[in-house]
């Protein structure tokens, strides 16, 4: 069982996480620049973390090549789902892009069924999910704030994320908590980084990155605040998963 702590704290870090960004994104409409930093920041957060409590991990290495594989995926699904995530900002308003993410348990239930064959989801589990569908799809039709593109966006952050989780379960034999989130990190920020890039030299609107190098002292403090609510959320969420 989590701790209530971890779970308080990712419960909170989750609405500033997504307040912030939204802020971020009405200013700087660039999702791959905004994941980029969140990644940069979260790393150093979680390397000053590691340094500071598990400073052997840092140098461990998985010596398993088929563990490695899955490590490297993991992070390219969990940057997909973050850069979705945050795009979803960009094209809802935070209240919707939130109730549409409220539709991945009905994902992860799926990929189960499909995938795993796991013969507990009975019919009444997989009934259980249907207020849970209503309530979102009330919600949000309901909502002028909604929009075709902007569901299609969290949905593939629905998806994305459930995968993630599958991955790291596969992960999880072979190397420590601390080892494979610092490593999933490392590889999630440098793939942003290679998405950010691409998109500002070929992307449709090149004046919102060169607008990213303009912002002020204030406007960058904002950010790494962001940042580091972004890594609370999702190392809070690690940990009530564990």
């Amino acid at each position: 069982m989590a701790p209530p702590l971890a779970i308080f704290g990712w419960c909170a870090s989750s609405a500033l996480s997504g307040v912030t960004s939204k802020q971020i994104l009405q200013e700087y409409p660039h999702a791959f620049i905004l994941s980029a930093w969140q990644f940069t920041v979260a790393f150093a957060c979680h390397a000053w973390y590691t340094a500071l409590y598990h400073p052997t991990a840092i140098f461990q290495r998985s010596e398993n090549p088929r563990a490695h594989m899955w490590l490297v995926l993991s992070a390219f699904v969990y940057s997909v789902g973050v850069c979705s995530f945050n795009a979803g900002f960009w094209a809802m308003h935070v209240s919707i892009n939130e109730t549409m993410r409220a539709l991945e348990p009905l994902v992860s239930v799926t990929l189960a069924a499909t995938f795993l064959r796991d013969p507990q989801l009975s019919r009444l589990r997989l009934g259980a999910l249907i207020p849970i569908v209503a309530g979102v799809y009330l919600s949000a039709m309901s909502n002028a704030a909604f929009s075709i593109a902007g569901m299609a966006i969290a949905m593939l952050a629905n998806i994305s994320f459930p995968l993630r989780s599958a991955l790291v379960k596969r992960i999880q034999p072979f190397m420590p908590l601390h080892v494979m989130f610092y490593s999933t990190l490392y590889y999630a920020m440098l793939l942003q980084w290679v998405l950010a890039g691409l998109w500002s030299v070929f992307g449709n609107d090149p004046a919102a990155s060169r607008a990213v190098a303009s912002a002020n002292f204030k406007e960058f403090l904002f950010s790494v605040f962001n940042g580091v609510f972004f890594y609370l959320y999702h190392w809070c969420g690690m940990l009530c998963a564990a």
